[in-house]
């Protein structure tokens, strides 16, 4: 019986509403275990259908869905929809953190989480968090090694060596063992034996040290070690003949940095894509997309990438 956590993101996002949207249509099992990391009144706030079975348990198309807050203690409830202020941040932290607690406990196999504000995260008791998937890796991590950040939709998983990342710090922080890390974490996810496409981080890849060393230095050699081992990986592919004339699809592709990957995987995803983090005790998705803030409110969200990352959180445990 797969167990799901659901953190609503930002209360002033179109998170919280296209939940219930996302819900009614996601291809989900029966049996399934939901638990709503905020109050039955922000869920009833966006859907009508669903019914009370008690103060924290909701009943919504064949699903029961157990919520973590109480009405009264639900601070997401005191903002208004495009309004950011001090309730919204709390209430964004305190579901993700009702979602760790119930994987410390073992009640649940996965995550969702909705679109949350970074600013919800960037000092917590002195500590800077640069976004969700930090955030959890900071509590459920299996090793100590960093997250992978990748992404589902397109005809290949794409992974990202770095994530909230300044372009000005990218090359710095790429070293031959956080390559290696992540290329043995995709290469696990796919059941081991995959066809991995390595990008390069300079233009051209480098032009053989022309253009930049990182690739002769650190890239190269990491790929050469990984091939000796049996993996199946090809690079450095410069990252704009890759994507302009993709030719042998890959099963994944590791990206040096988050818009190298992502801005040509959401062309190639229409905008559907899944946000998966690798490296945690639990599987976590989220839709690759943020708060809309204009769109908050108005009922026009679109819930079709929450919809996927529903189901392939599903799926994943």
């Amino acid at each position: 019986m797969a167990k799901l956590a659901l953190t609503p993101g930002c209360p002033a996002g179109i998170g919280p509403e296209i939940f219930p949207a996302a819900l009614k249509l996601a291809r989900l099992p029966k049996d399934i275990t939901l638990f709503w990391c905020a109050s039955p009144a922000l869920f009833l706030k966006y859907d009508k259908t669903a019914t009370r079975q008690g103060q924290t348990i909701l009943t919504m198309s064949g699903y029961t869905i157990e919520c973590t807050a109480k009405d009264e203690d639900d601070r997401a409830l005191l903002v208004k929809p495009g309004t950011v202020d001090t309730n919204a941040l709390a209430a964004q932290k305190q579901a993700l953190d009702d979602a760790i607690t119930l994987a410390t406990q073992e009640k649940i196999q996965g995550i969702v989480t909705g679109p949350i504000r970074k600013a919800a995260l960037a000092d917590v008791n002195g500590i800077r968090f640069d976004g969700q998937t930090e955030y959890l890796h900071h509590f459920l991590a299996v090793d100590k090694e960093p997250p992978t950040m990748c992404f589902a939709g397109a005809d290949f998983l794409l992974g990202l060596a770095t994530i909230h990342v300044p372009l000005k710090d990218v090359a710095a922080k790429i070293t031959s063992a956080l390559l290696e890390s992540h290329i043995r974490r995709l290469n696990s996810h796919l059941k081991g034996q995959a066809n991995i496409t390595v990008l390069g981080l300079n233009p051209h890849a480098g032009e053989n040290g022309l253009i930049g060393d990182e690739e002769v230095r650190v890239v190269i050699p990491c790929i050469k070690k990984l091939n000796q081992e049996g993996f199946r990986i090809t690079g450095p592919v410069a990252a704009d003949g890759f994507f302009g004339h993709m030719q042998n699809t890959p099963q994944a592709v590791l990206a040096m940095y988050h818009d190298q990957g992502l801005a040509p995987y959401k062309l190639l995803c229409k905008g559907i894509a899944v946000n998966m983090t690798l490296g945690l005790t639990i599987a976590r998705t989220s839709p690759a997309h943020g708060t809309a803030d204009d769109l908050a409110g108005t009922g026009k969200a679109d819930p079709a990438s929450l919809v996927k990352a529903l189901e392939v959180c599903a799926q994943c445990v």
